[in-house]
């Protein structure tokens, strides 16, 4: 790389160097009843600007013990984890990751979907996730 010239784009310095600075926040609960089957997971949008999602944080609250299961989706097209058969589970843990994924500019808002399965027959489940977007111009 030489100097002056970047190996990623001019508003990626931000995130790089700022962790989340200059991102605004989004957050969305998602509730998850006892029972609900992997084939038929419960859906709940987030409603984004444009800019490149900068970090993602899902928190799951002590007593699920493992059994929600939760994933983000761009439509149909599964974003996290990108692996088709894995979902993001957990008891009292955050999980929470740096990523560089362009939100598109779609009428001046974006929609991702959470997705969520509870392997508990008796209790509903929910999970707290956070989105980070940096926005562009």
């Amino acid at each position: 790389m030489a100097r002056g010239s970047p190996d990623w784009q001019p508003w990626t310095s931000v995130q790089r160097f700022s962790g989340t600075g200059g991102a605004v926040a989004y957050e969305q609960k998602i509730n998850v009843p006892a029972a609900t089957p992997v084939g038929t997971p419960v859906s709940q949008d987030i409603t984004l600007t444009k800019g490149f999602l900068s970090k993602v944080q899902i928190r799951f609250p002590a007593g699920s013990v493992g059994l929600l299961h939760i994933a983000l989706y761009n439509g149909a097209t599964k974003l996290f984890p990108d692996d088709a058969n894995q979902w993001y589970t957990g008891d009292n843990e955050v999980i929470e990751f740096n990523t560089e994924y362009d939100v598109p500019n779609v009428s001046g808002t974006y929609k991702f979907t959470i997705k969520g399965w509870n392997e508990d027959d008796t209790y509903a489940h929910g999970a707290l996730v956070r989105l980070w977007v940096v926005k562009l111009p």
